[in-house]
């Protein structure tokens, strides 16, 4: 209907141009208001375009060639950045148009107050220009195809302020009459409206996006972090887990220590009793499993005890062995070739034990589980100095670690394990524990395929303090001395009056209570006390020898297992007196009791 009105007004216009009567004058404003009706009904149907910054401006040049005698028609938007001019569309009545905005089209510039449009883009006034050749405020764009003469520019002014100008362009001069001013203006104030809405519409979507980009990171944030919090539970269970098994441990440990102390000295005894070949190599088959027994149990209660800072002067071959010892059904199930080349002449180090036996350990473990699909391979244990440091080499024969990877092992929860099999923090744990010993550890490539991890810490200078333990001597013995053994265990004194009853007096005490009983009645020589027992351990039994019988806490020699743990130690090293470590051999008990008599 509109395109029927708008060509029956052109008509007419062409019928009257020129025509003073008052019919002719009253048809012309008549046919003015009825395009001026069609037109903003077109400009009302644009609302539908607010989301479509774009089509909208589009649209609103295409109403603005359709309504006007305009052959080219623009719009260029204010750049809030710069307050620049930038050209967004621009459409000829004879092409479909085009959006600078896309990437692939420059938009060109105009600075505010530069040119026709820039003019009007400061002063706010729409400005109407008959011929551009004689105008020097005329700056025409590199992108017009066609020559310009006659030019309307016409500000876009919201309550914002001014968001652009609309340039509407004909090749002839003069051609613009005052219908197509009054048009032009009528479309900028409806324009102004459109892209107050499509602008703060545009912003708003552009705000929705980033929240949306915003609460998918979270949203992944949230997920990675309870991955790692699931992970992080799953090791705090492990830590407790193994915490109460290293409690159960010690007190396992002590029980296996006696049952093991028999075997191994009744087998000693036995053989020197015995002179067939057949039944002393049997029997010293049995002594050298009670003794690796022995050995395993003093390794597991090192791993049992309970983490401090504490650092101390170690040997890190022992540290080694000890982690190697832990291995052993491993490496042999996996049919491992295993190359240990430790050097003798290694000085002690100031760490904390408990950390380096778990990095070790954890590296082996790694090792292993890497040659694991081969169903063989090779690990090499090394140890030797680096100038002032001691070098810990762990190599393996393992498919080894991708270059691209390498830089992130020691990343936290990054892990190259199977689901289930490692939660990723094992090495980053270690790296930490190496650094706060005042090391470091890397990776190389091993010379046996696989990968090698080198650790170095600082090794320490050895300085005497001056301080022996009591010396051992079976010439010091004191023959027909008198001992109280205080002990629960009936096998281990049946073990010990075995062994000390032909040239010591001994008598024997169930628990702590009883003891104080006969320390009471009959002091003694010398007391055997084990640290563990009911009622009234070795510890208190100890405090009650000194506040009640001083002169006999010199005379103390405790027996236990479970000297690894540091409260334990730590309370025997503080009275002075020496310990008989469970399970013990023939010589240990004869040399300790013969010392510690004789001192």
């Amino acid at each position: 209907m509109s395109n029927e009105i708008h060509r029956d007004t052109e008509a007419c216009d062409t019928k009257i141009e020129g025509t003073d009567t008052p019919q002719g004058e009253l048809r012309r404003r008549y046919e003015e208001a009825l395009s001026q009706l069609c037109l903003i009904e077109r400009m009302n149907e644009q609302i539908t375009l607010l989301d479509d910054m774009p089509s909208l401006c589009l649209s609103i040049v295409r109403t603005i060639l359709e309504f006007t005698v305009a052959e080219n028609c623009s719009i260029m938007l204010n750049d809030s950045g710069s307050g620049n001019l930038k050209l967004f569309v621009a459409k000829g009545k004879g092409d479909r148009g085009s959006h600078f905005g896309s990437d692939r089209m420059e938009a060109p510039i105009l600075r505010c107050g530069e040119g026709i449009a820039g003019l009007a883009a400061e002063t706010g006034e729409i400005i109407c220009v008959d011929d551009c050749e004689t105008d020097g405020r005329f700056v025409e764009l590199k992108t017009s195809a066609k020559a310009v003469h006659s030019l309307i520019s016409a500000p876009i002014v919201s309550d914002d302020g001014v968001l652009g100008v609309m340039n509407c362009s004909h090749s002839k001069k003069g051609r613009f009459r005052e219908i197509d001013k009054l048009n032009v203006s009528l479309v900028a104030d409806h324009a102004a409206v459109l892209l107050q809405r499509a602008i703060a519409a545009d912003r708003a979507a552009q705000e929705l996006r980033a929240l949306k980009k915003q609460l998918e990171d979270a949203t992944k944030s949230i997920g990675e972090s309870r991955d790692r919090q699931a992970e992080a539970r799953e090791q705090l269970y492990r830590s407790e887990k193994f915490v109460t098994l290293g409690e159960m441990l010690a007190g396992i440990a002590h029980e296996l220590n006696n049952r093991v102390a028999p075997i191994l000295i009744y087998s000693q005894m036995l053989q020197q009793s015995i002179d067939n070949e057949q039944d002393s190599k049997r029997l010293r088959i049995v002594e050298d499993s009670a003794k690796g027994a022995k050995a395993i149990l003093e390794t597991l209660l090192t791993y049992s005890r309970e983490g401090t800072h504490e650092k101390k002067a170690v040997n890190l071959n022992q540290i080694l062995q000890s982690a190697l010892t832990l291995t052993e059904y491993k490496v042999r199930n996996q049919r491992i070739e295993l190359i240990v080349d430790l050097s003798p002449h290694l000085p002690p180090a100031k760490v904390n034990e408990m950390q380096l036996a778990q990095i070790f350990l954890n590296i082996i473990n790694n090792a292993l589980h890497a040659m694991e699909s081969a169903g063989k391979g090779k690990l090499s244990i090394r140890s030797d100095r680096e100038g002032e440091n001691i070098r810990i080499t762990i190599a393996d024969s393992g498919p080894g670690i991708p270059e691209k990877i390498a830089a992130r092992i020691f990343e936290p929860f990054f892990t190259t394990k199977e689901a289930g099999k490692g939660t990723g923090l094992g090495l980053s744990i270690s790296k930490r524990y190496i650094e706060d010993n005042g090391g470091g550890i890397r990776i190389e490539k091993s010379p046996l395929g696989g990968v090698a991890f080198v650790i170095e810490v600082p090794g320490l200078e050895v300085k005497s303090n001056g301080v022996d333990k009591k010396p051992f001597s079976v010439a010091s013995a004191t023959t027909g001395a008198k001992i109280l053994v205080v002990d629960d265990d009936s096998t281990i004194c049946d073990v010990i009056r075995d062994i000390l009853g032909p040239g010591y007096e001994v008598e024997f005490a169930s628990d702590g209570h009883v003891a104080t009983q006969k320390i009471e009645a009959d002091p003694f020589d010398l007391l055997l006390v084990d640290y563990h027992m009911p009622g009234l351990d070795g510890k208190q039994l100890y405090e009650w020898i000194a506040g009640n019988h001083p002169a006999m806490k010199n005379r103390v020699v405790f027996s236990t297992g479970d000297i690894y743990h540091d409260n334990i130690r730590d309370f025997i090293d503080s009275t002075g007196c020496n310990c008989l470590i469970k399970p013990f051999t023939t010589k240990n008990l004869r040399e300790i009791v013969s010392g510690s008599l004789g001192a």
